[in-house]
């Protein structure tokens, strides 16, 4: 008797666990904050190639099967108990790597990083005070550097450490390339020419270094000047670490993932 007792409880529990992992798990028409953390961590890790939005469409569900099958999971779609544990596992060792190297933050000159940098090439960069990074690729310029977001999550990223207004602001920011870290300082305006045309930001942005000048009156600028400075002198180790972002609880309209346009006022640094 006893060990039928012990039997039915034991499958109870089973049963019980198995509806809780059911109800936690994330899956196509789902929408709110935890969605949107799901396809933030999946776009750092290069699966969720559109901005977040919060809703659990056709895009999510590609990514999640896409990263189950690079992990030999199983290939359904929704993100699981074994799903969304293999993601934060991947989310640490993406993090250890791309923070590895001595962590030095050099204050180059621009002419110096003007030949390092190259068109076309890609680099990250570190938001000083909110300690969100993004990835940028570099279009031209030769009195500093004007750059790109490399896909709309990388937008999206940027708009938020702009507080979602983009500004020509200055930023102290770092920017590693090539296993190096230097000290630069950015605007968020949208503005001029532009070679990537998928990724919600019609335009470049500014990235300035020590000793750089304006396009526009070849003037060195006191305020990037002083960002540059700033980011020198925190260095890695004063980069905040990432707080926790207001999230968005749906898209407007109806239910697939929407891209956003970005307007690309005019004027020139």
């Amino acid at each position: 008797m006893r060990i039928g007792l012990r039997l039915i409880t034991v499958l109870g529990l089973l049963f019980l666990s198995a509806l809780l992992v059911q109800a936690a798990a994330l899956k196509p028409g789902d929408r709110g904050q935890q969605v949107l953390l799901l396809q933030e961590n999946l776009a750092q890790l290069g699966f969720f190639k559109a901005a977040p939005t919060g809703y659990y469409g056709s895009i999510t569900t590609a990514a999640v099967k896409s990263f189950q099958r690079s992990m030999s999971l199983t290939i359904d779609g929704i993100a699981g108990g074994k799903t969304i544990a293999a993601i934060q596992r991947a989310l640490e060792n993406h993090d250890s790597s791309r923070r590895g190297g001595s962590g030095i933050v050099a204050m180059l000159q621009w002419d110096v990083v003007n030949q390092l940098w190259r068109n076309g090439t890609d680099a990250r960069v570190y938001d000083i005070e909110t300690g969100l990074s993004f990835l940028s690729r570099r279009l031209y310029g030769s009195c500093h550097a004007d750059v790109e977001p490399v896909t709309k999550y990388d937008t999206y990223i940027m708009r938020r450490i702009y507080g979602g207004s983009w500004s020509w602001s200055r930023r102290a920011v770092v920017v590693e390339y090539g296993g190096r870290y230097l000290a630069g300082s950015m605007n968020g305006m949208p503005h001029g020419h532009q070679a990537i045309y998928d990724n919600d930001f019609q335009g470049q942005f500014c990235i300035h270094f020590l000793g750089s000048r304006l396009h526009k009156n070849r003037q060195v600028d006191r305020v990037h000047q002083a960002m540059v400075l700033k980011a020198a002198r925190t260095g890695l180790s004063g980069v905040a670490s990432p707080a926790d972002l207001d999230r968005v609880e749906e898209p407007s309209g109806s239910g697939e993932e929407r891209e956003a346009a970005t307007a690309a006022p005019a004027g020139v640094e």
